[in-house]
């Protein structure tokens, strides 16, 4: 539908899937004052900033794999961005 490749696609998808730490902990602080001791806003507050680092980490591979020169020296760019 899109002609996107694998890869491209792959990249796309990491854009998306980022929650942003600064619009969901405002919520959740608001979701527990609406009802106090639920566990929600507290696993929630714990696992965005892990959620957002694990998208830009992959997006960081991703978007490296996916230059032009990559195909050339795709074992350089794997090995940067392991060691990164």
């Amino acid at each position: 539908v899109m002609q996107y490749t694998p890869l491209e696609g792959l990249v796309l998808g990491s854009v998306l899937a980022a929650l942003g730490d600064g619009l969901v902990i405002p919520k959740m602080q608001e979701f527990s004052q609406s009802f106090p001791g639920h566990a929600l806003p507290r696993l929630v507050s714990t696992w965005a900033p892990v959620e957002a680092s694990f998208v830009l980490t992959t997006f960081g591979v991703l978007a490296g794999l996916a230059t032009p020169e990559a195909a050339s020296a795709i074992h350089r760019i794997v090995l940067a961005n392991a060691l990164r």
